[in-house]
């Protein structure tokens, strides 16, 4: 486990009097809050899930230990005091990730949402999405495109960032673009940085709810890169109907298929699209040189 990984890890909690706490509320799985609710709140109650064949995991109303916040409840990693850092790192966070990534737990929508109008780590921050470096993501896209898609115009981003991706299909390929942002700031940042921009029709907020506002089949090419990822499970299945919707002829996605964490959750988009008429017409595995490694990209067709 990495030190990088285990400070975010200790930026998810807060200490207070004994207690290790999550920052966020978290949200449990239906099949888990069946089980959660029936524990009143006052009492405690022991719940056995394999995890690593390791885990017993522990509700109540408040105890010393590192607990998840979930709605009016505790849901406990661990109980008792927290002596030394070894516990957190060795015994809690693997336990923690686990919860996440199996989709046992997550964050609610409103955190997430709240998070992405203006990340403040390095990680995702406008600044860094305009790295030099980060182009050659936005240079594979453009070859995919003049490889698998005939014909196209126009392409329309969900979650462009500050913009570099839509940026090259138009100066470099000579695409009329358009986006979903949720950031107010990196919309800014993409007015100072981008000047090809300037007439890109950008539609700034939560992307379930403002793609509603884009016209039928408005753009050739619908895409995505690592956001459809970091969708909230709560969203309505119109989402992804209205994805269908907007695209004129090809939808693309660059996402990780594999595992959840705190911020994103896998999903099988072959499945998804497919079920909604798409064609599926390639398919790919990104290695390190695209600067996604692991991620899967599909290109659908009408």
């Amino acid at each position: 486990m990495t030190d990088k990984i285990l400070e975010k890890f200790r930026q998810l909690l807060v200490r207070e009097d004994g207690i290790i706490e999550s920052v966020y509320n978290f949200q449990a799985c239906d099949k888990f809050k069946e089980i959660f609710d029936q524990c009143p709140g006052h009492k405690s109650f022991l719940i056995d899930i394999d995890i690593n064949n390791k885990i017993i995991l522990c509700v109540t109303d408040n105890s010393d230990g590192v607990r998840i916040k979930i709605g009016d409840k505790y849901l406990y990693i661990k109980k008792g005091p927290v002596y030394n850092e070894d516990i957190l790192r060795n015994d809690i966070y693997p336990i923690f990730i686990q919860l996440l990534y199996l989709g046992v737990i997550f964050p609610s929508n409103k955190d997430i949402l709240s998070y992405w109008e203006k990340p403040e780590d390095d990680l995702n921050g406008a600044e860094c999405y305009a790295a030099e470096d980060q182009l050659v993501k936005s240079k594979y896209l453009g070859d995919i495109i003049e490889k698998y898609c005939k014909n196209v115009a126009s392409a329309f981003e969900i979650g462009c960032n500050i913009g570099r991706n839509i940026n090259y299909l138009k100066t470099k390929m000579g695409l009329s673009v358009g986006a979903i942002e949720i950031s107010k700031y990196a919309i800014e940042q993409m007015k100072i940085k981008y000047d090809a921009l300037a007439d890109a029709d950008i539609y700034i907020g939560n992307a379930p709810e403002v793609i509603k506002k884009v016209p039928n089949q408005a753009y050739d090419i619908v895409y995505s890169m690592a956001v459809l990822m970091h969708i909230h499970p709560d969203v309505k299945e119109d989402f992804w109907e209205n994805i269908v919707r907007i695209s004129n002829k090809y939808l693309i996605t660059i996402e990780n298929e594999l595992r959840s964490s705190e911020r994103n959750w896998h999903r099988n988009y072959e499945q998804i699209f497919t079920e909604l008429g798409l064609k599926s017409i390639y398919s790919e595995t990104l290695g390190h040189e695209q600067l996604l490694f692991g991620y899967q990209v599909r290109i659908f067709e009408k």
